[in-house]
């Protein structure tokens, strides 16, 4: 019986703890954690859509087509390509952006639930609703 209490203490004092650091932990190291990964899947976004190498290969012809409609189709495709990358790339950043607000909230919405009972929970009715809707012909 003294073992079970005792196992019952340590359990109910580290859970206490880990309650206890959680919050701490989520907005030091684990910011820092979220930060390092975003940046790295900014790099790797970067690094995949070749910016820098379309950038350095705007001039040159496509093909070998040195002549001046060779040049001027290939200066304004490549063009066209930077761009589309560019704005995918900006897109991108913005929706990791996103993810990391979210990230910090998180708790904050979780205690709030906690706290009010509200989990931002839709009304039951537009979820049968929609379901009914989605499977009828």
């Amino acid at each position: 019986m003294a073992t079970l209490v005792l196992i019952f203490q340590e359990t109910l004092g580290k859970l206490f703890w880990d309650i206890i650091i959680f919050p701490f932990w989520w907005y030091t190291f684990g910011v820092f954690g979220r930060l390092q990964w975003f940046v790295e899947q900014i790099k790797a976004e970067t690094e995949s859509l070749s910016l820098n190498l379309w950038i350095k290969n705007l001039f040159v012809p496509m093909f070998g087509q040195y002549d001046k409609a060779g040049r001027i189709i290939s200066f304004f495709m490549r063009l066209i390509q930077i761009i589309f990358r560019f704005v995918f790339l900006i897109l991108w950043i913005v929706l990791l952006i996103i993810l990391f607000m979210a990230w910090l909230v998180l708790p904050i919405i979780v205690v709030y639930g906690l706290i009010t009972g509200n989990f931002l929970v839709v009304d039951n009715e537009i979820v049968v609703n929609f379901i009914k809707k989605l499977f009828s012909y």
